[in-house]
C-alpha cells in the first residue's frame, strides 16, 4: 500500500515499516505490541500517506490473522463469498482490514467508488501469479481472474499500442485494457504488465 511515488522513498518507508517487525512480521502482529508501533508510527509519513493509517492498517491485519490465520486464508474466503468476483472480494477483505476504522479513500482504494485500484492489483499479481517477477502462493485464485495494475507507464505503452482509448487511468480503463490482453493470452493476461511498463518506462522520450 505504500509502492507509490519514487522507489527509492518506496524502499525506504517500507524498509522502516518492516524493521519495526522484524525478525518476524507474524509474531510481532499477534503479539499486541500496539502501544509500541503507535510510539514510533505516530510521526511516520509518506507523501500521502499517514502514520496513523500504516498504524491501523498493522492493526486491521493482526485482526485478520488473529481471526483466520493468515490474510491470505481471509481473501480465500472472501473470494469464495464473492462468487469468485475480483472486484467485490477486493471490497470484502479491504472491509475485514479496514474493520478497526480509518479514512482509507486513497490508502487503501474502493473499487466500488471506480479507483484504478493500482495497488490492490499489484499486490493480487504478486500473490498469485508465479514466475521470475512474481512469486505465487495464492492458488486458489487464477491469474485469468487478475487485472492489470494500471500506472500512467502502463497506461502509455497501452494507448500507444491502441489497448484502450480511454483518456482517464480509472478502473474501467484497467479493465478494458485487461480484456484486450485477453485476447493473446486469456488465462493470463496480467502477465504482459511488467514489460509493457518497462518498455513505457525506458522509453518514453523515443516512443512517446
Amino acid at each position: 500500500m505504500l509502492a507509490y511515488g519514487h522507489v527509492t522513498q518506496i524502499k525506504k518507508k517500507v524498509g522502516f515499516v518492516l524493521n519495526l517487525l522484524n525478525p518476524s512480521p507474524y509474531r510481532a502482529l499477534i503479539q499486541n505490541q500496539d502501544t509500541l508501533l503507535w510510539s514510533v508510527l505516530k510521526n511516520f509519513k509518506h507523501r500521502f500517506t499517514s502514520g496513523k493509517q500504516v498504524y491501523n492498517l498493522l492493526r486491521g491485519i493482526s485482526f485478520v490473522i488473529k481471526k483466520y490465520d493468515s490474510i491470505g486464508d481471509c481473501f480465500c474466503d472472501c473470494w469464495q463469498r464473492s462468487g469468485n468476483d475480483i472486484l467485490h472480494a477486493i471490497s470484502r477483505f479491504r472491509k475485514a482490514i479496514g474493520a478497526l476504522g480509518d479514512d482509507w479513500t486513497m490508502f487503501l482504494a474502493d473499487p466500488a467508488k471506480g479507483s484504478s485500484c493500482k495497488r490492490w492489483f499489484l499486490f493480487l499479481r504478486w500473490m498469485v501469479r508465479r514466475d521470475s517477477v512474481d512469486c505465487g502462493g495464492w492458488d486458489f485464485i487464477k491469474p485469468s481472474a487478475l487485472i492489470v495494475p494500471l500506472d500512467v507507464h502502463l497506461h502509455r505503452a497501452s494507448l500507444r499500442l491502441k489497448l484502450t482509448n480511454r483518456k482517464s487511468a480509472n478502473l474501467r480503463t484497467a479493465i478494458e485494457i485487461t480484456n484486450a490482453l485477453r485476447t493473446f493470452d486469456p488465462l493470463d493476461p496480467v502477465r504482459y504488465d511488467f514489460s509493457l511498463t518497462r518498455w513505457s518506462m525506458d522509453n518514453f522520450r523515443k516512443i512517446f
